[in-house]
């Protein structure tokens, strides 16, 4: 059921379970409907594509502007600038001018600009259904507000960036890390905030964040980078660093008070500080002085610059979208130091956890926190003053709300799960009564505060025929022991079936991957290759390169000796957590064979099939990875990975996937499917309007051409995992995480949009970030809310590389994880066909 703007309205809300309330980080928002807001077109002449100087001359001319509205409207009224409209807020005792015309400067600047404002029509701040425009309008005016708190934006995040130039206060955390605690991290805090209409009331989200600024500018970055590069391959040192570094935030430079963030476009090993320009006086000037003069900065010579361009979407002749760049910043490589993280830092375990500590809060200090920078906004007399004049007020904080734990009570029985191979027939048979009861007592609930668990065998087992082993030739014992290991586990799993392997020890493993044609010869037919990694310490070839090349070799697109891989690294084999770890290894190969080490009672009425969609950016390349279930217990799966140019590419495989994914159903079961469940991730909120327009009509025409005039009931939900709605549920005097498996979906938004939180599992550091899915698309759809959501909470823990719920459905994240494999293991080469029905990515 959809409402007259397309969207899926809520049937009812989730009663499984036992309730459980919550405390959120909604604020009241009131706003004075007594005010009349129009929008206004804005056009200045001449054109300026500097966005900061647009603001300029329009906030320059407010008077002059509100005057020209009306008889001293500067006295009533108030301006804000938004793109290319004007919103006028005057009383609606006052009818202002249709057209006005007023002349405008920027400081420094001897230019006149003529500002000419059209009216387009009036807003409405009233109702239950605020248009986006009316949401935009306040909360410009809420930044507006913020921006007397001295913060620095991306996007909705704010950051108090002064604090890396002023003496730090002892809230701006350090972190040291590198050869001697050399380096440091200054983790900035920082708050989200954004405007919220939930049924007939509005609200203001507000939530913490920080963001990490590193200690060493850019230049010193690239110097250390410089003495460290030896070309081995096509890539000069310019190309390299830019391969690294493009689409990494910076910071500006650390004299300027605001200490800007851009994103890194480029870097110009062509261009450097003597570089000329013409400032907003119209004076040219190189960029070396501009720095020393404005911020007493003496660049260095013979430099990069760093080159930042802001875009905006534009109509062009021909009625096409596209890019245009508005403004291009440069800055000296010496002047900018990198923020957030990068991939040695990430991969970094120690510095992760130093991070962590720092970053990390508790559910209680977190909501606390949150209320006292809303009391500090709401009484900050100049950010006062600004939501005064925009007609805002913020209030007191939002209400508690309810939810649904869903493993208590009659529900309890959905979370069971069967690892034993005895009951997959009955788990596949038709449910009855007697069936329904020997489930119920076969299976294993899940228990303790985590509902993490240990399986004692494989629910699915494979034997093993062929499989090979390689290592380094003086890592032969090793190798020997880690493959008596895995054939012990694999007994212990009810697996002693398993063919002894086949040993390839000859040589170093850099020597065999550069053996292209022997290698293949010997591997050719195998069900799985089991790899141990090398300590690289004194090695010339690391870790990752011997992963990426095996993983290229056995799994792209033409590759002659298809087969799944697992790699162990010596150093845990050499940890004593090696025999804990080496039953995961094989459930691991069992699953990326075609087996399974568990599963839960999900067999419905109808053979449904679930779809988890990943799309990412890696360089210039988009990925799109799809992943299907294509049994009736959700442990089979179908995966396809295709690499476009284009995000206007991936409509097509969409078609394709869907189509094909059918046809491996039906191949398998016997039975075409019923009704398809696709969880869409990947996705920003701004972009659910291309996936309404582009996605949902490609996948009704894969649909047609699996199923012709068969066809499937269709749910398409977007799963948005980076939130920033928070739950805090009561544990004596403190606030807490909901308990693992809630379910949030009354009061925490429209209450005609079928929207609901999930808070999968059991977070004991730091605060947990719900899961938020919409249902974006319904078509006969047979399930109710209460089935549609145990579903998809089912289905979160059914991931086999995790024994308990993690924060997505199974599908969603190894259609992340074979997105990531691709582009950072493939070097965005496609998977071959050949391992489509096999998770080779886990």
């Amino acid at each position: 059921m959809t409402d007259p703007s397309g969207a899926v309205v809520r049937p009812s809300f989730c009663s499984l379970g036992n309730s459980v309330d919550a405390h959120t980080n909604l604020f009241n928002l009131k706003v004075d409907e007594s005010v009349k807001i129009q929008v206004y077109a804005v056009n200045i002449t001449p054109p300026i594509t500097n966005v900061s100087e647009v603001r300029k001359v329009i906030y320059n001319a407010q008077e002059p502007i509100l005057n020209a509205l009306v008889a001293d409207g500067a006295k009533v009224g108030a301006i804000l600038h938004q793109g290319m409209n004007v919103f006028v807020t005057l009383p609606h005792s006052l009818t202002p001018n249709q057209t006005v015309s007023v002349d405008s400067t920027i400081q420094g600047n001897s230019q006149t600009f003529s500002v000419q404002l059209a009216f387009k029509h009036d807003l409405v701040l009233r109702g239950d259904d605020l248009s986006q425009e009316a949401i935009q309008y306040m909360n410009v005016a809420l930044k507006k507000a913020l921006g007397q708190l001295h913060m620095d934006f991306i996007g909705r995040h704010g950051f108090l960036t002064n604090m890396c130039s002023e003496r730090a206060p002892e809230q701006l955390s350090r972190v040291k890390y590198g050869p001697n605690n050399s380096k440091e991290m200054l983790l900035l805090p920082g708050y989200f905030t954004s405007i919220q209409q939930i049924g007939k009331s509005l609200y203001l989200q507000a939530d913490l964040t920080h963001r990490i600024v590193h200690n060493e500018t850019l230049l010193a970055v690239i110097q250390n980078e410089q003495r460290g590069f030896s070309r081995t391959g096509t890539l000069t040192f310019e190309e390299h660093i830019n391969d690294k570094y493009k689409g990494r935030r910076e910071s500006g430079p650390a004299n300027n008070r605001s200490r800007s963030l851009y994103c890194i476009d480029r870097i110009e090993f062509d261009e450097t500080p003597e570089t000329k320009f013409v400032d907003s006086s119209g004076n040219e000037t190189s960029i070396a002085e501009y720095l020393l003069t404005r911020y007493g900065v003496e660049c260095q010579p013979r430099q990069p610059l760093v080159v930042s361009e802001r875009r905006k979407k534009v109509t062009n002749s021909e009625g096409k979208r596209e890019e245009v760049v508005i403004r291009t910043i440069k800055l000296p490589v010496q002047c900018v130091t990198l923020t957030g993280l990068d991939d040695t830092i990430r991969n970094d375990h120690l510095i992760n956890d130093l991070v962590g500590k720092s970053c990390r809060m508790t559910p209680d200090d977190r909501l606390k926190r949150a209320h006292r920078f809303v009391e500090v906004l709401r009484d900050n007399p100049n950010a006062k003053a600004v939501l005064d004049r925009f007609k805002l007020e913020i209030c007191d904080a939002k209400e508690k709300v309810t939810g649904r734990k869903l493993n208590d009570g009659d529900n309890v029985n959905s979370f069971r799960y069967y690892d034993r191979p005895n009951t997959l027939e009955t788990l596949k048979a038709p449910r009855k009564g007697k069936n329904e009861d020997t489930l119920k007592n076969s299976g294993n609930a899940l228990r303790g505060d985590s509902f993490n668990f240990i399986p004692k065998g494989c629910l699915k087992p494979i034997k093993l025929e062929k499989w090979v082993v390689l290592a380094d030739k003086s890592d032969a014992q090793q190798a020997q022991k880690m493959a008596r290991d895995i054939y012990n586990a694999a007994c212990a799993l009810g697996m002693g079936d398993w063919e002894a392997p086949k040993w390839l020890i000859n040589q170093s493993l850099s020597a065999m991957l550069a053996d292209h044609q022997t290698l293949v010869k010997e591997i050719s037919g195998a069900q799985c290759v089991v790899c141990l990694l090398p300590n690289s310490k004194g090695k010339t070839t690391s870790v990752t390169q011997l992963y990426n090349g095996l993983k290229q070799l056995l799994t792209c697109e033409g590759s002659q000796c298809a087969c799944v891989a697992q790699c162990v690294q010596s150093k845990t084999l050499a940890s004593n957590k090696w025999q804990t770890a080496c039953q995961k290894v094989v459930q691991q190969i069992v699953c990326k064979v075609g087996g399974a080490a568990w599963g839960l009672n999900v067999k419905g009425r109808k053979p449904l099939m679930a779809i988890g969609v990943d799309s990412r950016k890696s360089k210039d390349s988009t990925i799109v990875s799809l992943c299907a279930t294509v049994d009736d217990l959700f442990i089979e799966h179908f995966t396809m990975s295709q690499v476009y140019s284009s995000e206007m590419d991936l409509a097509g495989a969409f078609t394709n996937f869907i189509s094909r994914a059918c046809e491996t159903f039906e191949q398998r079961n016997n039975i075409g499917v019923k009704r398809i469940v696709i969880y869409r991730t990947g996705l920003g909120e701004g972009q659910k309007v291309a996936a309404t327009e582009y996605e949902i009509p490609a996948i009704k025409t894969g649909l047609e051409q699996a199923c012709g005039d068969k066809q499937p009931e269709l749910a398409v939900i977007l799963t948005t995992q980076q939130t920033n709605t928070g739950f805090a549920t009561a544990k004596g005097n403190q606030l807490s995480n909901p308990p693992p498996l809630s379910v949030f979906d009354k009061g925490v938004a429209d209450d005609a949009l079928y929207v609901w939180y999930g808070c999968h599992q059991q977070v004991t550091s730091g605060t947990i970030t719900p899961t938020k899915y919409e249902v974006l698309h319904m078509d006969r759809w047979g399930l109710d809310v209460d089935q549609t959501i145990n579903l998809t909470m089912q289905l979160s823990t059914m991931y086999q590389n995790w024994s308990g719920p993690i924060r997505v459905p199974a599908v969603v994240k190894m259609a992340e994880v074979c997105a990531r494999k691709v582009a950072e293991n493939l070097q965005l080469k496609t998977p071959t066909d050949a391992l489509a029905t096999f998770p080779w990515y886990l």
